[in-house]
């Protein structure tokens, strides 16, 4: 048979004594420890070179909102900075990306004090008319103008969405805007883009009406002719309502850009060269309907 282990018996005492001992010793080891990270994080937070002070910011639109902008909406204050290590990266993005004026948005901290924000703006092109201070991209995304933006001037698109029997109760930021007639605005709109002419307002609320009669396209439109009359050149606008059919929109566009050119044969400019301290004159709108095929209805 093996030699059996001789067995030590250790006093009740002194193993109490171990026991308490090393208790105490790994408390206060872990006590000491977690002071001196207390004490380091305190002396970081209280470290105003710790705090973020600094807002930087980059994308391809050269400081296309205010710095002060991004620290509202990131909720931000300079009486209160935030100390670099409890900055929330994840939270701020998304902050950033659920303000409908911003496309998309990439954040980061640099220590010791410096936040990096790189975004884009999204780019009015028209002024949705059915709501105020409504812009809309080239992607059909509703967003707040101002005042992110200054005033700029717009052509307005008017949809005539509190004239369905349904209207809408609000918009939803940050998705496109799905209309058939929103469509047909911007085809006139690039269908306008080269042009001479400045469009002010596209009216497609009845573009697909029930009644075939009650269709129609109608376009606000900005003519300009400068003359020197009396030695002095002097600017003359001239407002156009310009009612046009859904079908033949392609045709009678061309055909108006055609009978544009001689609009202007028909004003008698002698009669408003006697007006004198004027330099820029506005003449009363003419209504132009090209509805029917090879017929245009001037009113005067």
């Amino acid at each position: 048979m093996p030699p059996s282990k001789k067995r030590i018996a250790i006093p009740v005492v002194r193993a109490v004594a171990w026991i308490v001992g090393t208790l105490i010793v790994v408390t206060t080891a872990s006590h000491l420890f977690l002071e001196h990270v207390n004490r380091k994080h305190r002396e970081l937070l209280n470290d105003p070179k710790a705090r973020i002070t600094r807002i930087v910011q980059t994308g391809p639109q050269r400081e296309a909102l205010s710095t002060l902008c991004l620290t509202e909406i990131l909720e931000l204050s300079s009486d209160r900075p935030v100390p670099t290590v409890l900055f929330n990266a994840p939270k701020a993005l998304r902050r950033l990306t659920s303000c409908p004026v911003i496309e998309r948005a990439k954040v980061h901290v640099e220590k010791p004090n410096t936040l990096y924000i790189d975004y884009s703006t999204r780019q009015p092109i028209a002024w949705l008319y059915d709501y105020v201070d409504v812009g809309l991209d080239e992607k059909s995304i509703c967003f707040p103008v101002i005042p992110y933006f200054s005033p700029k001037k717009l052509p307005e698109i008017y949809l005539g969405l509190f004239e369905q029997p349904t209207p809408p109760s609000s918009l939803i930021w940050n998705q496109p805007l799905e209309d058939e007639r929103l469509k047909l605005a911007y085809t006139i709109l690039q269908l306008f883009s080269k042009s001479e002419a400045a469009i002010r307002r596209v009216d497609v609320s009845s573009a697909f009406a029930e009644s075939c009669g009650k269709r129609q396209v109608v376009l606000v439109i900005e003519e300009n002719c400068r003359k020197i009359l009396g030695e002095k050149e002097r600017t003359f606008l001239q407002p156009i309502f310009l009612r046009l059919s859904v079908k033949n929109i392609h045709q009678e566009l061309g055909n108006y850009n055609n009978l544009r050119k001689k609009l202007w044969d028909t004003v008698d400019f002698s009669l408003l060269s006697s007006q004198k301290g004027m330099s820029e004159y506005v003449l009363p709108p003419r209504t132009i309907d090209l509805r029917i095929e090879g017929l245009a209805f001037i009113q005067q």
